[in-house]
């Protein structure tokens, strides 16, 4: 297909329909990566489209905007179109060939490797026939051998456009899609935008046996865009076509198998942690104590204990240490513990049966903080190998010692 002629419209714009038949040439063809192909065409002369002020001029040069006493419109010279029916091909001798076809907005299309959705505006549904690439480019199609010329097999189809772009006529059920409209980026889905015009009965006796058509040729030398008409002198005022962002198009879903959650989470230790971190911490402060009990001397008092100030937990890390206590500790049993670096809470007596004498309870940011700290609470100390392989830094078989002599150190 090189020469072509649209002679009418199933599914569209009465504004477009009043400018048929119109002729063009094909002056690319492109095939995406699903193995449709879109021809790119160049009209022998230019369609008008209106527009309204929330259309977006931003990728339309001046030379294709123009304005009359009906308001703002565009100048359309070049057009996107596809075959309506999959697997079909437009061919030399076709007639009445059916295509999805759309407006170029943006004449930067030809430079884009593959069709941008974003730079056309799918408008219609409509046939087209063969034209000689030796025929004015004014010809219109001339009746098939076989054809009535005074009864024609099809009846054409009349509308009375209204005299008002802007209201349709009294009667008139074809609705125009509204300029500037989101189009949907996956095609030219035209179906969805227009009531379809019932589709016109041949009558049989008058079909011609069709033949084989031949390949294709290749498509044309791009030919130079026609020039711009000029809009009519009209010394009403031009109404200012507002500027508005260019339309962007979703991004296509993820499937949910690709969505990888990249927000850290920080883990809270379980009651479990809690509890072998405040046993361990018991035992480790009884050994300290004694320990500093044994080697300070009466004059300890004169020597030098200033020290930099360490970083103390606030109190609402210590509110989350405290909700995490277990149970027998009532509101002053437990005071935050001095000199620490993590939020901790040192604590009397539990009052439950079997609980611990005194206790320091801790939270970590994570293990690893946990594992360093128990590291160097027990790394001064023989481990006691109890009965069951019970591992213990103190003497069977109660876990804590009642002589901190009886601790063995290293």
């Amino acid at each position: 297909m090189s020469r072509f002629v649209i002679s009418n419209l199933r599914v569209g714009p009465e504004e477009f329909r009043d400018q048929l038949p119109v002729t063009g040439t094909t002056i690319d063809v492109r095939t995406d990566p699903d193995g449709q192909q879109y021809f790119y065409a160049r009209l022998d002369g230019s369609i008008k489209h209106r527009i309204d002020t929330h259309f977006d001029t931003s990728a339309c040069s001046t030379e294709q905007l123009g304005a009359d006493a009906n308001g703002p419109f565009l100048w359309v010279t070049d057009i996107v179109m596809r075959p309506s029916t999959p697997g079909e091909q437009p061919h030399y001798g076709m007639n009445r060939f059916p295509v999805d076809l759309a407006y170029a907005i943006d004449l930067s299309y030809l430079d884009d490797p593959a069709l941008d959705f974003g730079k056309i505006l799918p408008i219609a549904t409509a046939e087209i026939d063969d034209v000689p690439d030796d025929a004015p480019t004014d010809a219109t199609p001339t009746p098939a051998d076989g054809d009535a010329a005074t009864a024609p097999d099809v009846p054409e189809q009349v509308s009375t456009p209204a005299l008002d772009l802007d209201t349709p006529a009294e009667g008139d059920t074809t609705t125009s899609p509204a300029a500037g409209d989101n189009v949907a980026a996956t095609g030219l889905d035209v179906e969805q935008r227009f009531t379809p015009a019932p589709e016109p009965a041949r009558v049989g006796g008058n079909a011609t046996a069709a033949t084989s058509p031949p390949a294709p040729a290749a498509p044309l030398a791009r030919p130079p865009r026609p020039p711009m008409p000029e809009a009519p002198t009209d010394t009403s005022p031009i109404p200012v076509v507002q500027q508005h962002p260019p339309h962007t198009y979703p991004a296509p879903p993820i499937p949910p198998a690709q969505l990888h959650v990249t927000t850290p989470s920080r883990s809270r230790p379980s009651k479990k942690t809690l509890m072998v971190t405040a046993t361990v911490l018991t035992g480790a402060l009884l050994i300290i104590f004694a320990g500093w009990s044994v080697l300070t001397s009466s004059d300890s008092s004169d020597s030098d204990t200033s020290a930099a100030p360490s970083p103390t937990a606030s109190d609402v890390d210590l509110q989350r240490v405290k909700a995490e206590l277990p149970k027998g500790y009532s509101d002053g049993d437990c005071t935050p513990t001095p000199d620490t670096t993590h939020p901790s809470l040192t604590c009397t007596p539990n009052a439950n049966p079997g609980g611990p004498q005194s206790a320091t309870y801790a939270i970590y940011p994570d293990n690893q903080a946990l594992q360093q700290a128990f590291t160097a609470t027990i790394a001064t100390f023989d481990r006691a190998i109890c009965p069951g392989n019970i591992q213990s830094p103190v003497l069977c078989p109660t876990g804590v010692s009642e002589m901190v002599g009886d601790v063995r150190p290293r």
